[in-house]
């Protein structure tokens, strides 16, 4: 890995962080875990809100014709808000408390966030003899369940490994309703088999299973391209982390402005987030955005959504927009090509020695951050053969000895699930902190190595 220090900041082989002018000043915190040998991975998860409590995106918000999310919590009410939409979920020492009470003898040295866990419906977690899912394809229920998926296995004897892995329901669970069927599967062969790289494998062999979105498979970052061939198959639920979306807030709701064109019925359009991925023109009807401002802003709808655009640093154009950040308004449509989407990222993976490694990546959501595709040549720059994208935005986050060497970059305290590294008389190995430069940090830098190397030139 190429590295060079110019003004306190780590210039990483062209990886570089984005931000918005309200961010002026910020860098992006790179902070790279690894446990070491001897050292185990653990999940904790909530699992009482599994399956079909969890956050779910692309549907639309009860009149107002906005896309946005929702939650329905534990008490069976639905949750529009943001400051509710987590209601019921446990503080980081709850989910400690509920390890350590099943595993007394089992000292926890640290711990990460693992929000995507029960957030992701195409992805599964087995903890222990217990299966998390979530439930999102109400036309075929069962659909997570039909591929393989990649995903870090945890072996009785507490080795990690990489593998594809599918969860094959029994016949008998397969001809139930969906309504009769538990939220948990016990580990026994009545409910389910495990398939590993298509092979079963027993339950009592295995300990840990969590799935994500491949970033780093056999020492290969995935390239932008590949990047949106996952995006448009479902591989990132939340369009936000690879899409920049301009955000609306409102009194009772908020919306991300464009995601209504990603989603239809509650299914992912796949040509549309190709299209906005591709740096292609977006062509929105602003009539659901009129109303909801109307009703809302103390001034006109279109100063009040031109706003809320610059804020997310897009610039207004005279012709059709051409570049990423770039929009105009032609009567009631709106013509926009999105910028990438920049996030806060965590990734868990092996190196080829087949030792665990976790990487953290600390922005702002949306505003201080890197691409999907950055995240993943950063993983391989620092040693990941495999690598799974477990956690985005405030869930990540890293504690080691009770102490935050990362903290949420919203002053989280709560999540769905956290991954936990135990060992008796081992400790955590943390890098130092390393700042990754932003894009006009990079242009500063290129401008004083070009005037460097004209004085020496002459």
């Amino acid at each position: 890995m190429t590295e060079m220090s110019i003004d306190g900041a780590v210039v990483t082989d062209g990886v570089v962080g984005l931000r918005r002018r309200d961010c002026a000043g910020r860098s992006v915190r790179a902070i790279v875990c690894r446990p070491g040998k001897g050292v185990r991975l653990a999940l904790s998860v909530q699992e009482e809100a599994s399956r079909d409590h969890y956050i779910v995106r692309g549907h639309r918000i009860p009149q107002s014709g906005l896309v946005g999310e929702h939650a329905t919590n534990i008490s069976g009410e639905k949750s529009y808000r943001a400051e509710t939409i987590r209601r019921d979920t446990p503080s980081y020492d709850e989910l400690l408390l509920r390890y350590s009470e099943r595993h007394p003898d089992s000292p926890i040295l640290g711990y990460a966030g693992c929000g995507n866990v029960t957030m992701n419906p195409r992805f599964m977690a087995y903890i222990e003899g217990r299966l998390v899912y979530t439930k999102v394809d109400r036309k075929d229920p069962l659909s997570s369940f039909s591929v393989p998926n990649p995903s870090l296995v945890v072996r009785a004897d507490g080795r990690p490994e990489f593998a594809k892995v599918r969860f094959e329901l029994s016949p008998k669970a397969q001809a139930a309703r969906v309504s009769a069927m538990p939220k948990f599967f016990s580990a026994s062969d009545k409910d389910f088999n495990i398939l590993v790289d298509g092979k079963k494998k027993p339950a009592k062999g295995i300990r840990y299973i969590l799935q994500g979105p491949l970033l780093v498979e056999a020492g290969r970052a995935k390239q932008q391209k590949e990047i949106v061939d996952m995006a448009a198959d479902g591989w990132f639920y939340d369009l936000r982390h690879v899409i920049l979306f301009p955000w609306l807030q409102l009194k009772e709701t908020s919306a991300s402005v464009g995601l209504e064109n990603m989603w239809k019925g509650g299914a992912l359009v796949p040509a549309e987030v190709r299209r906005a991925l591709e740096g292609e023109v977006i062509r929105l009807d602003v009539s659901p955005y009129r109303r909801a401002l109307t009703a809302e802003a103390a001034q006109p709808w279109r100063p009040a959504l031109e706003g809320v655009l610059a804020k997310a640093s897009y610039a207004a154009c005279h012709n059709e927009p051409q570049r990423p950040g770039e929009y105009r308004f032609v009567g009631t449509t709106l013509e926009i090509v999105y910028r990438p989407g920049v996030y806060n990222h965590s990734l868990l993976g092996l190196t080829k020695d087949g030792e665990l490694i976790w990487l953290g990546l600390a922005g702002l959501g949306n505003r201080l951050g890197v691409t999907m595709a950055d995240a993943a040549k950063l993983a391989k720059l620092n040693g990941f053969e495999y690598a799974i994208l477990v956690d985005n935005g405030g869930d990540v986050m890293l504690s080691v000895r009770d102490q935050f060497v990362l903290s949420s970059t919203y002053g989280r305290g709560h999540i769905r699930s956290l991954l936990l590294f135990v060992s008796p008389g081992k400790c955590l190995l943390v890098s130092p902190d390393k700042y990754l430069p932003t894009q006009d940090f990079r242009e500063r830098l290129t401008a004083r190595l070009a005037g460097r190397r004209s004085v020496h030139g002459a």
